[in-house]
């Protein structure tokens, strides 16, 4: 009897921002790689679009599997039938596909539906991806068949009147290389303490002892995703090190992040620089032009 060998290959897309996800492996597609329902105003259901761009004819068969949030990290964490069992934002086993299977030819585009059932759904948010197993359809005997997985994303907010945004902020402080320099990103600990996703959003404000502002940034030009008892760090990126003119003294970071519905969050700290460049070069100067005065007046007395 032929003995089959198979080699799984599998292409999974990770927890990247949406504009990375756009990025198909070669030869096959898919359209939405990434979505967010919210069943309060959107329908409980979904279509994947799938695109052969290979020259052979390829059946995809279509399959659920739950996945959580990595601390940290920027990827997600696929659970094992097992693990999902005891997962309380399981979404895999209330999801309906149709077709099951799929064959594409050359050149073909195929469209799947995704019904959720959502009277099945407990209260906050749930997460699934939908995993299409790719292989030719008709093997010959004794070839070698590689199989490989096309994933999406799938991030359902439920409508069950009991969804709960809830949010701390477990850290928040800027990042340099010691206690003078100009810091170059501000480090935040995002703590999702609720039961829904959160994309938070905001804006850092770096303002001098005067109380003037000296910078402002965005929080998660990304659109980053936190999960549901879950801590992400978000890194919030500054320009300081660009101004020309920046005071030596104590300076008061202020932070708002905004998440949820009409959700939001305040956070503030301080540091201390020696200031920019050119503040220092004209402080330096300025002292030498005073100790050159004092000098001059002493030797006149």
């Amino acid at each position: 009897m032929p003995t089959f060998l198979t080699a799984v290959l599998t292409l999974v897309l990770l927890f990247f921002p949406p504009k990375v996800f756009a990025q198909n492996p070669p030869g096959i597609s898919v359209s939405p790689a990434m979505l967010k329902l919210d069943l309060a105003t959107d329908q409980p259901n979904f279509t994947l679009n799938y695109q052969n761009s290979t020259s052979s004819v390829l059946q995809l068969t279509f399959s659920a599997k739950d996945f959580t949030g990595l601390e940290e990290g920027w990827r997600v964490k696929f659970l094992d039938q097992q693990d999902a069992q005891n997962y309380h934002y399981s979404l895999s086993s209330w999801l309906d596909f149709s077709p099951e299977t799929m064959l594409l030819k050359s050149g073909e585009t195929g469209n799947l539906t995704v019904n959720i059932r959502q009277a099945n759904l407990s209260p906050g948010g749930h997460y699934a991806s939908i995993v299409a197993d790719i292989s030719p359809p008709f093997p010959e005997p004794g070839t070698v068949i590689i199989k490989s997985q096309l994933v999406s994303l799938a991030f359902i907010r439920a409508n069950t009147g009991q969804e709960n945004d809830a949010a701390k902020l477990s850290g928040f402080t800027a990042v340099k290389d010691n206690l003078l320099t100009l810091p170059q990103k501000f480090s935040l600990r995002f703590d999702n303490t609720g039961n829904t996703q959160l994309t938070p959003h905001g804006v850092l404000t770096v303002k001098n002892f005067l109380g003037y502002t000296v910078s402002q940034s965005i929080l998660n030009e990304d659109s980053l995703i936190t999960l549901p008892e879950s801590i992400r760090k978000y890194e919030i990126k500054t320009n300081l090190d660009q101004i020309a003119w920046l005071l030596p003294g104590p300076y008061q970071t202020d932070l708002t992040v905004n998440f949820g519905r009409d959700k939001t969050i305040y956070a503030s700290t301080k540091f201390f620089v020696l200031g920019s460049k050119n503040s220092l070069t004209l402080v330096t100067i300025l002292l030498f032009l005073l100790l050159i005065a004092l000098k001059y007046r002493k030797t006149r007395k």
